[in-house]
């Protein structure tokens, strides 16, 4: 259910299309493999982590029939409240804390939250593997 995550060069990626910014998935992108989400690599790893959150929350919504306008705004507000929760622990917050903060958020969206649980399982058993 969530996309394999590939982090790239923003800039050789922008080479192709002028409209990539930090983060996109083949439902926007034709040039991005089907099932995957690119992340720009030259950001901070929180900048990653969240626009993670944002692309995979995006992506899902868009497989489920949403237009990319409405699954972008709604991906915005998760990493929105994400960003505001985090800004004073950004040097210091994990992966794992980030994904653990969005399933809690996503209770209220069951489709959403089972993709989040999915995240965090994943990471945790990459964190623990």
């Amino acid at each position: 259910m969530i996309a394999k995550v590939k982090y790239v060069d923003g800039r050789e990626v922008r080479d192709r299309n002028v409209d990539f910014v930090m983060g996109g998935h083949h439902l926007i992108f034709n040039f991005i493999p089907h099932g995957e989400v690119w992340i720009e690599n030259t950001f901070s790893k929180y900048d990653q982590h969240l626009t993670e959150v944002h692309e995979q929350v995006e992506y899902f919504c868009m497989k489920d029939d949403w237009s990319y306008e409405n699954a972008h705004e709604f991906a915005n507000r998760f990493e929105h409240k994400l960003r505001n929760y985090f800004r004073d622990d950004k040097d210091t917050v994990t992966k794992l804390a980030i994904f653990k903060r969005f399933h809690t958020l996503a209770a209220s969206f069951p489709k959403i939250e089972k993709l989040a649980r999915e995240m965090v399982k994943e990471e945790e058993s990459e964190f623990h593997g």
